[in-house]
């Protein structure tokens, strides 16, 4: 904990309400996986809402709201790709790239089943800022009014992989509340999360 400006290790049973609990910072930047910014983005929306079809296994499938369809487009650059199923209010897009595929199939399938593999925490900021980026695209907001950034998860342990990543990035501890669903069979617990862009004391 941060006590008497000193960072000090202290047993639970001797905590009180005016410690600041202290987190470690990843400190490696490393991209062993070759990843450019567009890459990274779009894994960061696969966290956030993507798939991969059983019957089309070879694609990545994103279903994009019309009003952040020319914002995904941005991050398509030399990445083939097909656009399906488009009404007013979104469309699918599948696009091929093996690289992106295999990634994508490490960080899982299903919201439930998503992490975020320890590569990509491990990334220089300015890739790890665009993977956030593209996950808030697609499962977050931000509220410019208060400098507040909001996402939801279902998935714990992308939830902890996420936290990791906010910690890095901006050297703050996200917020998370647990919203219990007592619809078990159709629904799952969520983990609510936000962190204020305000500078800390610290």
């Amino acid at each position: 904990v941060y006590r008497n400006d000193t960072i000090e290790w202290v047993k639970v049973k001797n905590l009180n309400t005016s410690d600041y609990l202290s987190f470690n910072i990843n400190q490696k930047y490393e991209n062993d996986l070759n990843l450019t910014i567009e890459d990274c983005w779009l894994l960061g929306r696969y966290c956030a809402d993507g798939c991969i079809e059983k019957d089309r296994s070879n694609y990545i499938t994103f279903c994009i709201g019309s009003n952040k369809r020319l914002e995904f487009m941005e991050y398509l650059n030399n990445i083939p790709f097909t656009e399906t199923h488009k009404n007013r209010n979104c469309q699918t897009f599948r696009i091929q790239n093996n690289k992106l595929l295999l990634i994508c199939n490490k960080i899982g399938l299903g919201a439930k089943n998503k992490s975020i593999p320890q590569a990509i925490i491990n990334l220089p900021n300015e890739l790890l800022q665009s993977f956030f980026n593209g996950y808030i695209s697609g499962d977050g907001f931000r509220r410019k009014d208060k400098n507040v950034i909001m996402w939801t998860t279902v998935s714990e342990t992308l939830m902890l992989g996420l936290s990791d990543i906010v910690i890095k990035l901006y050297h703050k501890i996200p917020t998370v509340n647990i919203r219990k669903d007592l619809r078990k069979e159709t629904f799952n617990d969520s983990y609510n999360c936000q962190i204020s862009l305000e500078k800390s004391r610290f």
